[in-house]
């Protein structure tokens, strides 16, 4: 497991938050864990704002889990004040963000001793879905909000790096993605971090706010479908490297049956998530609730 002072948008360095701008959408990404001093806890990263019919939003956090919950609540109280239900625009939910931040920060974190800050320090990453402009994300350093447009990703905390890594092995800089393909690849790149960086932990929850406004959540057994997969793949292009030993024969490079494999993984993976959110949906459906809530 991985240990140093990496740099990060927030001071406190045991986390992860990955979030994504897609085609369709927005993808939020966290693990569960949360740090203070030495003692280690899990709880809630993510947070939907329900549609109501002209905005919505999905938000993650990274940092001091105090703050992050006294914060979202308070701009949930202030959408509702500021805005209510009328038409707006994601600049002006923006501009009502900053706001709450400048007031937490003033509030709660730089009045505290300087040697505690570190420990109430924390970063957001807001989907917000309007009705005109469907999906834009944002994310927080302190108490500035601004849009994350290129590249199409962002990362929190001393696990972000594993963001970067990943996504330059396995896709171009410039492409954007779909919410299943960002919801997927997020999930893995969690996951991967919990396993190899001290201070990420707990499980992972992927949420998607989607261009129609509708919040998502990700199931446990696709998040682990997904990681599955991703770990597959990852070992089977691994294991071409012996291609490279001056002892082996280009003539005899054979491609055909790594395709066969990595199209069935697909096959299984695709099959898998498409059994589980029908299971998931039908759940939801007998208890009287849209499968989008």
């Amino acid at each position: 497991r991985l240990q140093g002072d990496w740099s990060s948008d927030v001071c406190s360095s045991d986390l992860i938050a990955v979030g994504f701008r897609c085609l369709d959408g927005v993808v939020i990404s966290t693990d569960s864990q949360y740090t203070l001093d030495i003692a280690k806890g899990r709880g809630q990263k993510i947070f939907p704002i329900l549609t109501n019919g002209h905005y919505a939003l999905t938000i993650g956090g990274a940092g001091a889990s105090d703050q992050i919950k006294w914060t979202v609540a308070e701009i949930e109280r202030s959408l509702a004040k500021e805005i209510g239900a009328r038409r707006t625009t994601s600049e002006e939910i923006r501009e009502v963000v900053e706001a709450v931040l400048q007031r937490s920060y003033a509030a709660h974190v730089d009045t505290a001793p300087e040697d505690e800050r570190v420990w109430l320090e924390y970063g957001l990453l807001i989907g917000v879905w309007t009705a005109h402009e469907r999906t834009v994300l944002f994310k927080s350093a302190r108490t500035i909000v601004t849009e994350v447009a290129y590249p199409n990703h962002v990362g929190l905390g001393i696990g972000s790096y594993l963001t970067d890594f990943v996504l330059a092995a396995l896709f171009d800089k410039s492409w954007k993605l779909y919410v299943d393909e960002a919801a997927s690849v997020s999930a893995y790149i969690v996951t991967a971090a919990k396993d190899h960086v001290e201070g990420c932990g707990g499980d992972t929850f992927v949420r998607i706010l989607d261009d129609e406004g509708h919040d998502v959540r990700v199931g446990p057994d696709e998040v682990n479908n997904a990681v599955e997969y991703y770990k597959g793949l990852f070992m089977w292009t691994s294991s071409m490297r012996k291609f490279l030993s001056r002892g082996f024969n280009t003539a005899d490079i054979d491609m055909v049956p790594f395709a066969n494999i990595l199209r069935d993984q697909v096959v299984k993976f695709r099959e898998l998530q498409d059994r589980q959110r029908s299971l998931s949906d039908q759940r939801i459906a007998d208890h009287g609730k849209k499968p989008i809530t």
